[in-house]
């Protein structure tokens, strides 16, 4: 079985090596090489880079600030006590200014 794939095997791969020659050594070799290289690397290829960039940056920035908002805030900064109680602590003075004061037969001083 495997003496009649052999003459096939080495006819293709003979027709392989006339395709594609083997490059030429020489002085200027790698020049040409990174040449070519370089001649890929134009404009849309930077652009691609820094929109690469700019998209890992975006995605950074919105995992710190996610971190920021999840981080437990300090004692310091919020107030120990709720808006019922700073009422009841504050100036009972202040607070009778704003109220409805009603007069010895029941009206409103505010109507």
């Amino acid at each position: 079985m495997h003496e009649h794939l052999e003459p096939k095997l080495d006819t293709l791969l003979a027709a392989y090596r006339q395709a594609c020659p083997d490059p030429e050594p020489g002085a200027d070799f790698m020049p040409r090489l990174w040449s070519r290289i370089e001649a890929r690397q134009s404009i849309p290829f930077a652009m691609l880079r820094l929109g690469r960039v700019f998209v890992s940056a975006s995605a950074a920035l919105c995992l710190a600030m996610v971190l920021l908002l999840l981080s437990p805030v300090s004692q310091t900064s919020a107030p120990s006590i709720s808006y019922v109680e700073a009422l009841s602590i504050s100036d009972p003075h202040q607070v009778m200014a704003y109220a409805d004061v009603e007069t010895d037969n029941g009206d409103s001083l505010w109507k």
